[in-house]
């Protein structure tokens, strides 16, 4: 069963404030990391566009750029959650199947530390750390 905090988030997240919002945003995403994203896309499919949508009134730029923990644990539940819906779709399987050649994609705000890379290989979708981002 979800946690009953993150239960209550995800039924809040609507009405949430954007003050609220980062007030609560690490802790949230840090527990959600630790249940298990996929469990909670089973209960709320639409979490992450309710979450996007309050992102966008919250001033995305200035909300990671002021804290990039909550950009990066947005990023790893966001390709976590999107690998694995992939993964369970045959129609998503069969289209990365289809690909004949690694593809590396690279997304990065211009307005804040938001940065995402991901690559579709070997028929599964899957975030990466370019080597010039990893330590």
């Amino acid at each position: 069963m979800i946690p009953l905090q993150i239960q209550n988030f995800c039924q809040e997240l609507p009405k949430i404030s954007p003050a609220e919002l980062q007030g609560k945003l690490i802790s949230i995403l840090e527990e959600i990391k630790s249940y298990g994203i996929d469990q909670v896309l089973i209960s709320y499919p639409d979490f992450f566009a309710r979450l996007l949508n309050q992102i966008k009134k919250s001033q995305p730029a200035e909300l990671f750029s002021e804290n990039s923990k909550a950009a990066d644990l947005f990023s790893d539940l966001l390709w976590e959650g999107i690998a694995g819906q992939m993964a369970q779709r045959a129609e998503s399987k069969a289209v990365l199947q289809k690909a004949h050649r690694k593809m590396r994609i690279n997304i990065e705000a211009s307005d804040s530390s938001f940065k995402n890379h991901f690559i579709v290989q070997e028929g599964r979708l899957a975030r990466f750390w370019p080597a010039s981002f990893q330590g």
